[in-house]
């Protein structure tokens, strides 16, 4: 994506005027990454609660970042396993991204307080995290941190990736050569060694996640990250007895250290025994019930606190404010259902 030439979509062409943060009141904090922190927030219009994402503006890179998880925040809409981005704006010092709210808590909380899981519980998240991605690569983006902490849950019990902030968008059946180390104990070997890396990646993390399902551990056990690096790259996974042949198979193909031979990239994951009497067609409508113990109650959303927040004098910034001329947005389905008073300009 060409930042001297931002992207005009139909919301910037027609006027919209683009939300601040005066658009909201701020709750609590969500989350903390590295790159930069989720809050719980209301609109101010209608009362719906929503998450923030907000990123400090820095180098040409982080711009780069920045535009790249727009662009999948717009799309997003397009799969029901990706949190949907709803709008996005930004001042002198921040970028800000507003989402749709998953509130039943992420996959690590899951596991952490439903340990042992059945296998249908099993197939049933693994399967979406699987359409997710791969709607993904069909639009030529590679997530690059899928892990447990990045996929949420719904109040219905469905899966919700979320967090493209080390996103890339690349050409049809090429690799990236924008290094990333990934999140360790998830990120592939080619990652770990800051080699060109595909698609691959992402079906990597994902059966990592799937040995944390089957397991309640990692596969790449390590103390210090050089440890657990090391591990990703030389050592293969300890397997339970527990695990059947099936699914100690499924594992190492997605797990399989040379990328050009792993499960995904050389095989189609679906056709895998271990989703035999898996309805594919279904999963991607959204229509498969998910199991009991994925329905439960929602995380609990103190709003009832308002949370003080104010941006801190950011000295890093480094590109030019221009490139962000483009970068607000407003969704057409959160403008019509929750900002019904937008103003439009005429023409």
């Amino acid at each position: 994506m060409c930042l001297d030439e931002p992207d005009q979509s139909d919301e910037e062409r027609s006027g919209t005027v683009p939300l601040s943060l005066e658009s909201f009141t701020f709750h609590q904090t969500l989350g903390v990454g590295a790159f930069g922190k989720v809050f719980l927030a209301r609109d101010l219009i209608r009362k719906e609660c929503v998450a923030i994402k907000a990123s400090t503006k820095r180098n040409l890179t982080w711009t780069r970042s920045n535009y790249i998880e727009r662009h999948v925040l717009k799309l997003s809409h397009e799969s029901p396993y990706l949190i949907h981005g709803l709008a996005a704006f930004h001042t002198l010092n921040c970028v800000y991204f507003v989402m749709e709210l998953a509130n039943g808590g992420n996959l690590d909380h899951f596991i952490f307080n439903n340990f042992p899981l059945d296998t249908t519980t099993i197939k049933f998240i693994t399967a979406e995290v699987i359409c997710g991605t791969e709607f993904l690569h069909k639009k030529y983006i590679i997530h690059r941190d899928l892990k447990p902490e990045n996929i949420l849950l719904t109040a219905d019990g469905h899966v919700k990736i979320t967090d493209f902030g080390i996103a890339v968008v690349v050409s049809a059946n090429k690799k990236t050569k924008f290094r990333c180390r990934g999140t360790p104990g998830y990120a592939a070997p080619e990652m770990v060694m800051d080699k060109e890396h595909g698609r691959g990646v992402d079906y990597f993390a994902i059966g990592v996640i799937l040995y944390k399902l089957c397991t309640s551990t990692r596969p790449f056990p390590g103390y210090r990250i050089s440890d657990i690096q090391h591990a990703v790259i030389h050592h293969t996974p300890r397997y339970p007895r527990s695990l059947n042949r099936v699914t100690r198979n499924i594992l190492k193909g997605l797990m399989c250290k040379n990328q050009f031979k792993r499960l995904g990239v050389k095989g189609d994951v679906r056709k895998h025994p271990f989703f035999d009497g898996t309805n594919w067609e279904d999963v991607e409508a959204r229509r498969v019930v998910p199991p009991a113990i994925m329905i439960a109650d929602s995380v609990d959303l103190n709003i009832n606190r308002t949370l003080d927040y104010a941006e801190r004098p950011n000295r890093r910034i480094t590109v030019d404010p221009k490139i962000f001329k483009r970068f607000s947005f407003v969704c057409p389905e959160w403008s019509r259902h929750y900002h019904p008073v937008i103003i439009k300009t005429t023409a």
